[in-house]
């Protein structure tokens, strides 16, 4: 969204950053999801696929090539911020957020989905400030959704602003057209 690249934005480089590196990763991803199910499709062998704690917690080629191009992107930019990698960390301790400038990235958000072929997989990106989330970006390359947030400033799905529903009746029935 425009609002995020003008001056009033704090983080606009950062959020320009975290796009960029997660429309590229996305472009990484789309080979695989496009070739599921067909003659094209890759074998698990050549997708990569590597354990770490267990048989259902694994990565693929795919997922380690897109966090080294999300963490090589952040380090050339901001050299001094940390960064939280899913598969950097594996199944080691999570570092704590500190007061430093923080990106945390989920190279592949979904990765039994992705592995699978189903479409429901993204990019995430998160930068945290003294500790809290200020900015996040997802990108979903099978449906092709950016969604940026920043915070105070609200949340967009390409380039359009979302927000969450005007009810505060939990127990209301979700409204269907069977029920509507």
């Amino acid at each position: 969204p425009p609002s995020f690249a003008s001056s009033k934005c704090p983080y606009r480089s950062e959020v320009a950053l975290a796009v960029r590196l997660a429309l590229r990763a996305g472009s990484n991803m789309i080979h695989h999801i496009e070739n599921k199910g067909t003659d094209l499709e890759h074998s698990e062998e050549e997708l990569g696929i590597s354990t770490k704690s267990n048989e259902a917690d694994f990565a693929t080629a795919i997922d380690v090539e897109n966090e080294r191009l999300i963490m090589d992107g952040i380090k050339s930019q901001f050299p001094a911020h940390a960064i939280i990698g899913e598969e950097s960390v594996g199944t080691g301790t999570v570092p704590p957020l500190t007061h430093d400038p923080t990106w945390i990235c989920d190279p592949i958000d979904g990765t039994t989905n992705f592995a699978s072929g189903m479409p429901l997989t993204c990019v995430s990106i998160a930068f945290c400030v003294n500790g809290e989330p200020v900015l996040g970006v997802a990108f979903a390359p099978a449906t092709r959704e950016l969604y940026v947030a920043v915070k105070g400033m609200g949340a967009y799905r390409n380039g359009r602003r979302i927000r969450s529903s005007s009810s505060t009746d939990l127990n209301a029935p979700a409204k269907t057209l069977s029920n509507a």
